[in-house]
């Protein structure tokens, strides 16, 4: 079934008459008629006379290329129905379809490609924001750091001053403060 852009059908057809187990779909007979006439996209679908709706494996697979080859037509396969007089299957509604437009299996090689680079330049930013991230840590871990440090310095320069204040020996306020006794002298003078 061919769709326009709002996804209303634009033409129902049949492409493939196939026996009681098998029909063999060629790509260019599927997008024959969605391509003269345009579709936007197409709703591929087929019946199992047994009855049993549940996808095969060669189900899955001519889905999987339709979907690759009307990638390349630009023309979206956006589900497959496999229908019975009591029940249908939807690729769509199952989550299938959106399985398969991930394979890789008949994508063309440029594709394949395309997302091996997007993939490495989605990892790469990744690393960047985490070496980004932690850079911030480290800065505010040293910056923290530093503050304490500066914070250690003030107070031993307050105990020198208030021990200088006591007449306390230079010597004695060195080991006491653990500051140099040059710096101590200095504190004196002010």
């Amino acid at each position: 079934m061919g769709l326009d852009v709002s996804r209303r059908p634009l033409f129902i057809e049949l492409v493939v008459i196939g026996g009681s187990y098998h029909a063999n779909v060629k790509p260019a007979e599927a997008f024959r008629v969605a391509v003269w006439k345009n579709a936007f996209s197409v709703v591929l679908m087929h019946n199992h006379p047994a009855g049993k709706v549940r996808p095969s494996d060669e189900d899955k697979d001519v889905t999987d290329h339709l979907i690759q080859v009307g990638r390349i037509l630009n023309t979206q396969v956006v589900d497959h129905l496999i229908i019975s007089p009591e029940t249908f299957f939807s690729f769509d509604i199952t989550g299938l379809m959106e399985e398969l437009r991930e394979s890789t299996k008949y994508a063309p090689p440029y594709e394949v490609a395309e997302k091996i680079q997007e993939a490495k330049e989605k990892w790469m930013e990744r690393g960047m924001r985490k070496g980004i991230r932690e850079g911030e840590v480290s800065r505010r871990e040293r910056g923290l750091q530093e503050g304490k440090d500066e914070g250690r310095k003030e107070r031993s320069v307050e105990m020198a001053k208030a021990l200088l204040d006591k007449g306390m020996d230079i010597g004695k306020i060195s080991e006491v403060s653990g500051l140099p006794e040059k710096e101590i002298r200095e504190l004196s003078i002010l």
